[in-house]
């Protein structure tokens, strides 16, 4: 396997993204040449948090996510529950999105 330059012609990739979080990223691989195997390993689905968990939202320092998809997650459920983030709060998250 030999790249040159901006082309991935020849090259075989696997993504492993979530289902539902792979197209960008196929679609430009796709596009410099690559032949792409979408293989999600992950599958993102809301978990139930205990009502102690959530109440814990209201009093803490730090709320920090550790990806775009918990944090998704994460304010969803405090949202559903009828709480909310105190301003004092710092927030902090790992990732783009």
């Amino acid at each position: 396997m030999a790249v040159s330059g901006d082309s991935l012609s020849g090259v075989h990739c696997l993504v492993l993204r979530p289902a539902g979080q792979a197209a960008a990223l196929t679609a430009h691989l796709r596009s410099l040449g690559a032949s792409v195997t979408h293989f999600p390993t992950t599958e993102i689905r809301p978990l139930a948090p205990a009502p102690e968990q959530l109440a814990a939202v209201e009093s803490a320092d730090w709320l920090v996510f550790v990806s775009p998809n918990a944090a998704d997650l994460g304010v969803r459920a405090i949202a559903a529950a009828s709480r909310s983030i105190p301003a004092e709060s710092r927030v902090a998250a790992v990732g783009a999105g």
